[in-house]
């Protein structure tokens, strides 16, 4: 039923009076509904998936920090030696806060990363000093090197390739902290 602001009165009231209808018709009906067994009524509800793509792991992590203005030097000290303790993710929430509020720091943490970003990445099979390298050790960095450059990632998944795996791992750099997860699975080449 489409309504305009150029229906006349009587049928915007007409609309009302039956949409008021609906609603007491919806109560009454709900109030009449027999509770539920009480093993379903307490179950918890679990959040739907699609509330996971919405809220983004790195904004909810941030919702930790207290309000900017309680950021102060005692505050900054009592993190920095937690961190030194092992308490880490008050150290990644306080460096993210200054990336994310301190343009000049966050331009020159991009200038770094998309600087080592850009390098060619050169893959090397492990060796012992002064030893060449087995045939082995060969084949398994190039199985390496292929797996790394051939990466398929899914960007609905919030996956990423082999450059921004780089530029992930280059946060700890700045934040101290960096953790990844890589998927692997087995495709037939040749």
């Amino acid at each position: 039923m489409e309504t305009s602001l150029t229906q006349p009165p009587a049928a915007k009231a007409n609309l009302r009076s039956r949409l008021a209808g609906f609603a007491r018709t919806a109560l009454a009906a709900a109030a009449q509904r027999k509770p539920r067994p009480s093993s379903i009524a307490h179950r918890p509800l679990a959040a739907p998936q699609a509330l996971a793509t919405i809220i983004r792991p790195q904004a909810r992590e941030r919702w930790l920090l207290p309000q900017v203005a309680a950021i102060t030097p005692t505050y900054i000290e009592m993190t920095l030696r937690g961190a030194l303790a092992g308490a880490h993710i008050p150290q990644w929430e306080l460096f993210n806060l200054m990336e994310d509020t301190w343009p000049r720091l966050r331009k020159n943490v991009l200038e770094l990363k998309m600087a080592v970003r850009s390098r060619r990445p050169v893959f090397e099979a492990y060796r012992d000093e002064d030893a060449e390298e087995s045939p082995t050790a060969t084949e398994r960095m190039k199985l390496v090197s292929a797996a790394l450059r051939h990466m398929q990632p899914d960007p609905a998944a919030d996956e990423g390739a082999f450059d921004d795996l780089v530029t992930d791992i280059l946060d700890a750099w700045f934040k101290g902290v960096s953790v990844l997860e890589i998927d692997w699975h087995i495709t037939q080449t040749r």
